[in-house]
């Protein structure tokens, strides 16, 4: 995970990320699966366990101190898992 974060594209996002963004936070576990977890279970430790992450136009939600909304959006649909080569 640590080769991830610091490397390619996620390192070059992570440099822009309080410039393109209004709302960013991040919740860190260990699991004994290398399979991610369920978009609910992920929801769930953000809202749990997450911090914000700096931004510099904040969103109401992230002005208020809030990783995430309550409850998923309706229609909400995960996005596709990058292919690794």
């Amino acid at each position: 995970m640590k080769g991830y974060r610091n490397g390619g594209a996620h390192r070059l996002a992570m440099r822009l990320l309080a410039e393109l963004c209004s709302e960013a936070a991040v919740a860190r576990w260990e699991q004994a699966s290398p399979e991610p977890p369920s978009w609910a279970t992920a929801h769930e430790r953000l809202l749990r366990d997450g911090r914000l992450s700096h931004v510099k136009r904040l969103s109401p939600l992230h002005a208020a101190g809030h990783t995430a909304l309550a409850t998923v959006q309706p229609g909400f649909a995960p996005p596709s898992p990058p292919v690794l080569s």
